[in-house]
């Protein structure tokens, strides 16, 4: 059953047999937070869940390349606008900096701080629809410098918000509650916490993290329901 943070909060103490008179001695309750707030963060870093699929759009500015990164971005997935002419959608290719400085060396001249003044740059080689991009500093650059106002359509992965009040819920604390508690358990060694339970919590927070992985897997891969069946028999 889903918990809301207080309650998980609540559940990671009695897993440990702390109580409210020794609580703010072995475990604080805000240290109990801060324990499911980084499992959160950590299960988000390491792979592209569903939890964290998050989408936004960055409105372009005529001659202006740098635009800040969309909240919380993680990992990016796709950005894309509608051609304004042809009404295709163009999905921008993602370059790393060198390989983006490299193709577009000219985009420096409508950096942040800019416009400057470069010599020998072709400005009519710089502007136009947007081709490319690259994330650097915090901030999303794109190449051609876009020539006019676009809509750039952004799905990306994001890292969680941090919980705080008792009430407060997530993704995770409604569908991987199992997970985020185990994980949790295993973190308070961090804090100084002993228990003969610590492995037995790892391997449990491992298992569940795993079965995170392969639901997120299928739900990629198959709308249809997991089945299996004999070579040969009955379709």
């Amino acid at each position: 059953m889903s918990k809301n943070f207080g309650q998980l909060k609540s559940a990671l103490l009695s897993w440990l047999s702390i109580d409210q008179e020794d609580g703010d001695e072995r475990l604080p309750e805000e240290i109990a937070g801060d324990l499911l707030n980084y499992a959160a963060k950590e299960h988000a870093r390491t792979r592209e869940s569903r939890f964290d699929e998050a989408s936004t759009t960055i409105t372009t500015v005529a001659l202006t390349r740098d635009y800040t990164e969309p909240a919380r971005l993680s990992k990016p997935r796709s950005f894309s606008y509608i051609h304004p002419v042809n009404g295709d959608v163009v999905y921008l290719e993602r370059l790393n900096k060198d390989a983006f400085d490299a193709a577009y060396p000219w985009s420096r001249v409508y950096a942040t701080g800019g416009p400057f003044v470069i010599a020998g740059t072709d400005i009519s080689q710089v502007i136009g629809l947007p081709e490319a991009y690259t994330l650097w500093g915090g901030y999303v650059l794109f190449a051609k410098v876009p020539d006019r106002v676009l809509t750039i359509f952004v799905d990306y992965w994001a890292l969680p918000v941090d919980l705080a009040d008792a009430a407060d819920t997530s993704n995770r604390t409604i569908y991987a509650e199992q997970y985020l508690l185990m994980s949790a358990l295993a973190g308070a060694s961090a804090f100084g916490i002993e228990d003969d339970r610590m492995p037995m919590w790892m391997s449990e927070a491992q298992r569940l993290e795993r079965n995170l992985d392969l639901e997120d897997s299928r739900r990629r891969t198959t709308g249809r329901r997991s089945q299996s069946r004999e070579p040969g028999g009955p379709r």
